[in-house]
């Protein structure tokens, strides 16, 4: 396994979410049934976190390990029943964003921060 996926807590690297997320069919589903699912999402954080992991999917920049994770996340959230189902007003989409989020938050690890735009006086 690559070193990032040591980041990755062993329950999620075996979970079913990321073994189905690494199988074709897994994105197949992600890619028929995604913009269905934007459509119904009505909360906004959510839906707009979720088109940031689709478009990184989409874009064919990512290693296999961080696709399968993307796919997995997107997977997690179109499915209905999950940790906490989407059946349930508000609440339901709670585990779905801290979900995204933190799959974001891994692939934006390590990236380089913008340097600031503030210039220093050498005096």
């Amino acid at each position: 396994m690559n070193n990032g996926s040591k980041i990755i807590p062993e329950e999620l690297r075996s979970s079913d979410w990321l073994k189905d997320a690494q199988m074709p069919e897994g994105e197949e589903k992600v890619a028929y049934e995604f913009a269905d699912w934007l459509a119904a999402i009505r909360n906004n954080r959510l839906a707009e976190k979720a088109t940031r992991l689709w478009r990184l999917f989409r874009n064919g920049t990512l290693s296999g390990f961080e696709k399968a994770l993307v796919v997995g996340a997107l997977l997690y959230c179109i499915t209905p029943i999950d940790t906490v189902p989407d059946l349930i007003p508000l609440v339901g989409w709670v585990d779905d964003l801290a979900v995204v989020l933190g799959v974001l938050a891994y692939l934006d690890r390590g990236k380089e921060k913008p340097e600031s735009s503030i210039t220093t006086n050498p005096a």
